[in-house]
């Protein structure tokens, strides 16, 4: 058998610095068959341009619209699983790889039939050797969703640690693993779709690792403009309802909202304080429209960014 084809999947949404580091990362990688997919959200800057003029190696998608998180990368799934992928990458774009990161993963990936996914091990960019995250775990009821080992160095983290989720911020995942759960949930739009995606790998039996030895390091925040913001804190809530609302036990959807609310106006009450009270108000929306199962459009979200943003005078 031949070196497995892996494509990396990198979204991009007016980013272009960020892009353009994250290309300048990969195109250093040493493994020996892959391929880079940027799907471009609707950007209104010149990022797409760019990488059509300076970038001729990388499979270029450009939307006419945001698709969200979800949309996105479920294009360059299709195209990749199209062109023969035997692994599809979710990579963030405000990321930078270490070169041997892929073939550390692949390595591991094919050592066992019953690895569905793997992830590298993430750093934070700035401080570089202080961990972001070596996998996730979810803790009450998919309100808060743990990342292991973040702020620690790295001397504690075995070289494979059984994690319960990798987040999509560099996911891998073997194509007959898509093929068999399915892509991206598109509902979510953002946050928590790999939370769902993980779950449904791990209820069809296979198991999900983090790889110490292929190494990546993240520009936290970057991609989103910052987790505190009334879009992010909208988006996160919608995101856990609708996971609870698709796999949770009767006891578990019984008890969600109270336990939601109650975590809304928790924040509510401490960023009161901060003067950031209209940044938390949206997360009683999103807890309530995700109940609902009710869908986005990236014109919805502008709609809460206008309503909800501070207005300085």
């Amino acid at each position: 058998m031949g070196v497995p084809r892996v494509y990396l999947i990198v979204l991009t949404w007016n980013q272009k610095e960020d892009t353009l580091a994250c290309l300048d990362s990969l195109k250093k990688v040493n493994y020996d068959n892959f391929e880079v997919v940027v799907v471009d959200n609707a950007s209104y800057d010149d990022t797409a341009d760019v990488i059509k003029r300076e970038y001729g190696w990388v499979k270029l998608i450009v939307n006419s619209e945001n698709l969200g998180f979800t949309g996105g990368n479920i294009k360059g799934e299709k195209l990749a699983l199209r062109e023969g992928a035997d692994y599809v990458m979710l990579l963030n774009n405000d990321v930078v790889v270490a070169p041997d990161f892929l073939s550390n993963l692949i390595k591991v990936a094919e050592s066992d039939e019953k690895i569905g996914a793997v992830g590298p091990l993430i750093y934070y960019f700035d401080p570089p050797d202080i961990v972001w995250s070596a996998g996730c775990e979810m803790r009450l009821l998919g309100l808060y969703n743990n990342m292991l080992f973040i702020g620690e160095r790295d001397e504690k983290i075995p070289e494979l640690l059984d994690a319960w989720m990798v987040t999509g911020a560099a996911l891998c995942i073997k194509r007959r693993v898509i093929e068999e759960v399915g892509f991206l949930d598109n509902l979510y739009f953002c946050y928590n779709e790999d939370l769902d995606l993980c779950y449904r790998i791990q209820k069809a039996g296979y198991k999900i690792f983090t790889v110490k030895a292929a190494k990546i390091w993240h520009k936290v925040g970057a991609s989103t403009g910052g987790s505190f913001n009334p879009v992010n804190q909208y988006l996160m809530a919608r995101g856990r309802s609708i996971f609870i609302k698709k796999f949770g036990r009767w006891w578990e959807r019984l008890v969600f909202l109270p336990l939601a609310m109650s975590e809304a106006s928790y924040v509510t009450i401490r960023e009161l304080f901060k003067g950031n009270v209209k940044a938390a108000l949206p997360k009683y929306k999103g807890y309530f429209d995700g109940w609902k199962m009710k869908e986005i459009r990236s014109e919805n979200l502008l709609e809460i960014k206008h309503t909800f943003t501070k207005r300085k005078r």
